[in-house]
């Protein structure tokens, strides 16, 4: 057989053009193939839509709804009562009597704090008593110096009437007027009203350091009142607040932590809360954009890069088969949310914001819903398949430059 196709070669020089131009031809395609086109590693990731407008509340500690304070789709502020729960709770019968030894540390509880309130009372009534009793006796120290101001007032009065007496009747002296007894009477008036002022301003200073005196001690009795008064009530609150403690053993109530509406209520009247899994739901007032949170494993991580595009699909009837989402990754985690070996678990959070003016966005956003899932499709950059298949071989000559010696 190979004879006969070596023969007719050898007459037919035309039958080697054309076998060698296929052979040609064929090469060239396969290069070109090989060089044209884009071929790399691709991933497929899932995610999730996320809204910060809703708040997932659950109870901090296991036990029963006893009642429930809103309805779904009420308006509720910050701190507003959703629910009340009952703890579950011990009690053991006192040895000596065998009655209930909460009950016993309750009453005990309840009148101690009563005996506070009657010494409050007490204290309360010492320093009314106290107050009345200092603005009367600061009041009667002002009306005596009130008194020996205006009596002091009256001599310096008379200490000048006096003077002038004194000067006429030396004059009246002079001219022989009259007797020389007389000028002395005058200046003994005189002396005496000195003395009566001296005595007025003495009383005074006097009347000024009792009052002095009693402000320090009116000072110190109020003091000692308001200490006493402080310690009663630090005591009470101790009480209250082992009062409140033993309440909050039994139940608790559960507050919106933001002001919203009551979007979901996951509990009934009588269920059995385990402290973890949220029970209401609570939709902020605010308007806010849902984000994309994507979950990559080791393995995928290095696909992605600082605001690349990404377009994903929403795992939601109708957009399962049609629609896409385009969307720029803001950040990207640089440890997993748990440190494991097995990827299911060490998943790295890759944060992506949607371009809602993007052209390939056929979602509406408004229809993307808190907790829908996303696929998407990562890809390593476009490359030609010749590059494709030899990149192995080119990293490891650029992780190991001696291997190519």
């Amino acid at each position: 057989m190979n004879n006969k196709f070596n023969h007719c070669l050898k007459k037919s020089p035309l039958a080697i053009s054309v076998y060698a131009s296929a052979i040609t031809l064929f090469m060239a395609a396969f290069i070109a193939v090989l060089m044209q086109g884009t071929y790399g590693k691709s991933e497929t990731a899932k995610g999730l839509i996320r809204n910060e407008s809703f708040y997932r509340v659950a109870a901090s500690k296991v036990g029963n709804v006893t009642e429930i304070y809103v309805t779904e789709g009420e308006k509720v502020n910050k701190g507003t009562p959703l629910f009340r729960v009952a703890l579950p709770w011990q009690d053991v019968p006192d040895q000596q009597n065998g009655n209930s030894m909460l009950a016993e540390s309750v009453a005990r509880l309840v009148q101690t704090k009563k005996d506070f309130e009657s010494e409050e009372e007490l204290q309360q009534r010492e320093w009314d008593t106290l107050k009345k009793q200092k603005e009367n006796v600061f009041l009667t120290f002002e009306e005596k110096n009130k008194k020996l101001s205006d009596v002091e007032k009256d001599y310096q009065r008379k200490y000048a009437l006096y003077k002038d007496q004194l000067r006429e009747l030396n004059a009246l002296l002079k001219l022989k007027s009259i007797n020389k007894s007389d000028v002395e009477n005058m200046k003994q008036l005189i002396i005496d009203n000195e003395l009566a002022i001296k005595k007025t301003q003495l009383e005074q200073h006097t009347l000024l350091q009792n009052r002095s005196e009693q402000e320090v001690n009116y000072l110190r009795m109020e003091r000692e009142l308001l200490r006493n008064k402080n310690e009663i009530e630090g005591r009470k609150r101790e009480i209250i607040n082992e009062l409140n403690k033993i309440q909050m053993e039994q139940e608790y109530v559960v507050t919106s932590p933001v002001t919203g509406n009551v979007h979901d209520i996951g509990i009934l009247k009588g269920d059995f809360v385990d402290g973890k899994t949220p029970s209401m739901i609570i939709k902020e007032d605010a308007a806010k954009k849902p984000i994309v949170i994507l979950y990559l494993t080791s393995s995928q991580i290095g696909l992605i890069n600082q605001q690349e595009k990404i377009f994903l699909r929403v795992d939601t009837f109708p957009y399962e088969t049609y629609g896409l989402l385009s969307a720029l990754i803001t950040n990207i985690s640089q440890t997993p949310t748990q440190v494991s070996l097995d990827e299911k678990e060490s998943l790295f959070r890759v944060k992506l914001k949607i371009n809602e003016d993007d052209g390939h966005t056929r979602i509406p956003v408004d229809f993307l819903n808190d907790g829908m899932s996303v696929t998407t499709s990562l890809r390593q950059p476009g490359q030609s398949l010749l590059a494709w298949l030899f990149m192995p071989v080119k990293k490891s000559f650029n992780r190991n430059p001696d291997f190519a010696e």
